[in-house]
């Protein structure tokens, strides 16, 4: 009876330790975007262009050149407010589309501008992937640097949480498939 016992207490400990090793596997980051970013090159017209992979944990992982997919996207009007004008490029708010999305644009730029920590700022693009809205904008820039972030726009709750920070012009997002 006590070795019928001790088997099967090793039986549940190894089934539970297997059990946790799978979960781990399950519990991954998964690839959400990929990501182009770019820097000029000294004062010419050379940029250096960088790809990178990011996972739903906010990490990345530069990888080899990947060829593109057309994203929906849209340029900030930074001088939307003064001028009276749409605040995103080249959308018609006479649609009903039109003016949703502009009150979304509207909404990010008044919230990068009260962000709490100040460290976000100047929006770039708007994009719409897989049905949510993202954006860039620039989180810092110094003499020789720049540091964009990527950043997610949720409708719901008129707020936006950070998917991940580079070191270099945002250039293009798209969706990992």
């Amino acid at each position: 009876m006590n070795k019928l016992v001790k088997t099967l207490v090793w039986t549940c400990v190894l089934f539970v330790v297997l059990s946790c090793i799978g979960c781990n596997k399950k519990s991954d980051a998964q690839p959400l975007f990929k990501v182009i970013t770019s820097s000029q090159v000294g004062t010419t017209i050379f940029t250096n262009k960088q790809y990178y992979v990011v996972y739903s944990n906010g990490k990345t992982k530069k990888i080899t050149e990947f060829s593109t997919n057309d994203v929906i996207g849209y340029a900030f009007n930074p001088y939307a407010e003064s001028k009276d004008e749409p605040y995103l490029h080249l959308i018609d708010i006479n649609t009903s589309e039109g003016r949703l999305l502009n009150d979304y644009a509207k909404n990010i730029f008044l919230l990068t501008e009260k962000d709490d920590n100040g460290d976000v700022f100047s929006p770039g693009k708007l994009l719409i992937i897989n049905e949510h809205f993202y954006f860039t904008a620039l989180i810092e820039r110094g003499f020789n640097s720049v540091k964009n972030g990527l950043f997610e726009y949720i409708v719901d709750d008129n707020s936006f949480k950070r998917i991940a920070v580079f070191n270099n012009s945002i250039t293009h997002v798209e969706a990992y498939q």
